[in-house]
């Protein structure tokens, strides 16, 4: 287990059946947590920042994790994520510090 902390910063799933994009972010004490997304036809695409010494809990709209992609890449060997477990319709996934382009099939 890591030793910082630890925010549960997303799930989205049940808002974008009826809101296509959000903007947000907070100030922590550890720093600036930012988490925007937005939806597209079939394409869901999530924009994260975490700052140091802190981890986040996401959880992303889509059928399979192999169908994530993290800064256009596979998330399997992606730095920084942890693959969890699929839930249903969102996939569960632990990052670690730094800024992460999201992005799945609906």
């Amino acid at each position: 287990m890591w030793e910082d902390m630890k925010y549960g910063i997303g799930d989205p799933f049940t808002l974008i059946h009826i809101i296509n994009y959000v903007n947000a972010s907070y100030n922590s004490i550890h720093g600036l947590i930012v988490s925007n997304w937005k939806k597209n036809n079939k394409t869901f695409q999530w924009k994260i920042s975490i700052p140091p010494n802190t981890t986040a809990e996401v959880y992303i709209p889509a059928k399979s994790n192999k169908t994530i992609k993290a800064n256009g890449a596979s998330i399997a060997n992606a730095k920084g994520i942890e693959y969890i477990k699929d839930e249903g319709d969102r996939v569960h996934l632990r990052l670690l510090s730094g800024n992460y382009e999201l992005s799945s099939k609906l």
